[in-house]
């Protein structure tokens, strides 16, 4: 499956969730959380690790806070170029700020 069909599935499931904007973007902050969780217990930080987790469970909250992040994406009403212009900007900045802390001339 392509990273398209990834999001095309996003997006249609979003529809029909019934969710609203801020209620995604709560899910979202919920998302980001267990993250957090996932890699104190993968690092073993103290009263975290007892619960075990490791990269795959990582990988799965990451893969959560991805979907319901382009959740509130389809909530916007943008289109596919306004998403992948704004991804070539985001990531432009973020090149340019790595390049500038590593002194690396482009």
């Amino acid at each position: 499956m392509s990273y398209d069909d990834i999001l095309e599935k996003i997006f249609d499931l979003s529809k029909y969730e019934g969710k609203t904007l801020e209620q995604r973007a709560l899910k979202l902050s919920e998302e980001t959380g267990e993250v957090a969780e996932a890699v104190l217990s993968c690092m073993g930080a103290p009263t975290c690790s007892y619960k075990g987790l490791n990269n795959n469970d990582i990988l799965q909250e990451a893969i959560d806070v991805i979907i319901v992040a382009f959740s509130c994406i389809e909530q916007l009403n943008v289109t596919d170029k306004d998403i992948k212009n704004m991804f070539d900007a985001k990531l432009g900045k973020w090149k340019k700020k790595i390049n500038n802390e590593k002194n690396i001339k482009e």
